[in-house]
């Protein structure tokens, strides 16, 4: 009875091991197999049923272990499985193989062998490590991707770490090319490093803008100049970001340092134009046919330089006698179409019947008349620049054809079946307000839009009275000839001065080319911008004073005086305003004169 017992107890013993195994060889989380001598699998957890696809396979013959083995491992794993059985038999108790999990899925495994004591029987465990693996490649692909792009960086990538103080970590090769130096030159104390080669006079400046950025903790960008181990000045661009810990302290700084020398004097280059023109327009007092010194033409002729280096359709607005079409050349003359013809088109000559054959052109017997094929004005200006003068005279529908034209579409000349597409700048020009035309209807704005893309305007010669001494003189001068110079006197050129001058800059050479035809100003009324009053000053002769200048100077400004009293009935205060001298001034003069 107490064998019996004990007998019992001993299997009730065994059988509670057998099931903590069991427990341990199903939840131990890895795949596990036993493979029999024959290498038929002999037991497997659900792991390893999840991982080769077995655990769903219905079947009562064995399963061979090397059917789930790619085939190009089959002869490898056979070999280690029959090595592992021999006495004194060698075999690697861990390699990796491919596993098939299903038709078209295979993943890398890494496996341990061992055998089952006082058995044939093995026992795998296996660990899926195909993400590992691919995460490895990729880890060495990136790392190989960086190496090669830091060592052909144009320029230094860096890595500064505080430990008791500043320290370059990590500098890539490409300093060598940027300043002359190895890389190992740099590496150590920040301040024995690159910033050595900083110029002192950007020093500072780098410093500031580094510690601003990391203060905020905002990357940072500064252009400076470095000396390289040649002497060479270079100019850098540093771009930069700090890295902090927990606390918000910083513990390195990651950046990267270019060479930017050829940008940066491009930039100076351009600085340098730009200073000079404007300060060749600040004192400049012509542009080509143009002439002003005064503020208001100083900005026409920035935008004529503006316009110029572009190829967008100027508009220029402003009043008759202005100098439009002057404006329209300087900007031809100036852009990369100068060499190529510049067409003047008076839109507002041009019959309504007649537009579309003078524009594009018309084909021989296109109509009554036409006995040769001729070029229109767009082909004639192909290359270069149409100047469309009074552009308020285009009708809707010549508009619509025009836009055509600017648009890339190209046109048909007239009688042709032939499209041509000109290469061909629009500048045009109106005395209207273009705004106002649109509003009413006699502009589409579809047209308004794409040709009015670089508006300039036009001062009139009264909002400039600073350049009318300029163009008396180059009048004076272009109407002169070398039997017969002009000049006029002073008072004369005074009076001119302060005329209004309504019909602008074309008035005032129609009005000196009057006088060097006729010798006089008869015509004239200066006291226009004085008031608005009408003062004839009839006579005023160019023929030399029998009784030299002073005198004849003296006898004019009598006259002047004499007129504008009469004018005002003789109420001196409105005299010397007009006159634009004080009150005593003019008692005086008049006392001279002997005017009572």
């Amino acid at each position: 009875m107490i064998m019996e017992r004990k007998q019992q107890q001993i299997i009730a013993m065994q059988n509670g091991t057998d099931d903590w195994y069991r427990t341990l060889f199903e939840h131990t989380g890895t795949a596990i197999v036993v493979l029999n001598a024959d290498m038929s699998v002999f037991s497997f957890n659900s792991e390893f049923g999840r991982l080769s696809g077995i655990g769903k396979m219905r079947t009562d013959k064995p399963i061979l272990f090397l059917d789930l083995v790619a085939p190009e491992d089959r002869e490898r794993l056979q070999y280690y499985h029959d090595q592992r059985r021999l006495d004194g038999g060698q075999a690697p108790a861990e390699y990796n193989f491919q596993l098939l999990c299903g038709k078209k899925n295979q993943r890398l495994i890494n496996v341990s062998v061992d055998m089952v004591p006082g058995t044939d029987k093995s026992i795998l465990s296996l660990i899926d490590i195909t993400d590992q693996k691919k995460a490895e490649r990729a880890l060495r692909e990136s790392e190989r991707l960086m190496a090669t792009l830091l060592d052909n960086f144009p320029g230094i990538v860096y890595q500064c770490k505080y430990v008791d103080g500043w320290q370059v970590r990590f500098i890539s090769p490409g300093c060598k090319e940027l300043t002359g130096y190895e890389a190992q030159a740099f590496t150590g104390p920040l301040d024995q490093a690159f910033t050595r080669l900083i110029h002192p006079d950007d020093q500072q400046v780098v410093r500031q803008k580094v510690k601003q950025a990391l203060r905020e903790k905002k990357k940072f960008g500064v252009t400076y100049r470095i000396r390289t181990r040649s002497g060479e000045e270079k100019w850098v661009w540093e771009q930069g970001l700090g890295h902090y810990s927990a606390q918000g302290k910083v513990i390195s700084i990651e950046g990267f340092i270019t060479d930017v020398t050829e940008r940066k004097h491009a930039e100076m280059e351009l600085a340098r134009e730009n200073k000079n023109l404007k300060t060749s327009f600040k004192d400049r007092y012509r542009l080509g046919a143009i002439i002003g010194r005064s503020p208001a033409m100083q900005v026409v002729y920035e935008q004529i330089v503006r316009a110029a280096g572009t190829n967008a359709s100027v508009v220029i607005m402003g009043k008759s006698g202005t100098g439009k079409e002057l404006v329209a050349r300087a900007i031809h003359d100036l852009s990369d179409r100068k060499k190529k013809a510049f067409v003047p088109v008076n839109c507002g000559a041009i019959p309504d019947n007649l537009l579309e054959s003078e524009f594009f052109g018309y084909q021989k017997g296109a109509f009554t008349g036409a006995s040769s094929d001729t070029r229109g004005y767009l082909d004639a200006a192909d290359g270069g620049s149409l100047f469309l003068d009074e552009l308020e005279a285009l009708s809707p529908i010549m508009q619509v054809k025009l836009l055509r034209v600017i648009d890339g579409y190209g046109y048909t000349p007239v009688g042709g079946s032939e499209t041509r597409k000109p290469d061909l700048r629009i500048i045009a020009a109106t005395n209207v307000d273009l705004q106002e035309h649109l509003n009413q209807g006699l502009m589409r704005e579809d047209f308004y839009f794409r040709i009015n893309v670089f508006p300039i305007e036009m001062p009139t010669l009264r909002e400039r009275p600073q350049d009318i001494s300029l163009l008396i003189d180059h009048f004076l001068e272009k109407f002169s000839s070398a039997d017969k110079p002009l000049s006029i006197p002073p008072a004369v050129r005074e009076a001119l001065k302060n005329y209004a001058w309504p019909g602008n800059v074309r008035e005032l050479q129609n009005t000196i080319q009057r006088f060097a035809a006729t010798g006089n100003f008869s015509f004239f009324t200066p006291t226009a911008a004085l008031g608005g009053n009408l003062l004839e000053l009839n006579e005023l002769s160019s023929h030399p004073p029998s009784s030299g200048l002073h005198s004849e100077m003296e006898a004019f400004e009598r006259q002047v005086i004499l007129k504008v009293l009469e004018h005002n009935r003789w109420r001196r205060g409105q005299s010397a305003a007009m006159l634009k001298i004080d009150r005593k001034t003019l008692l005086r003069k008049m006392k001279r004169y002997g005017i009572k």
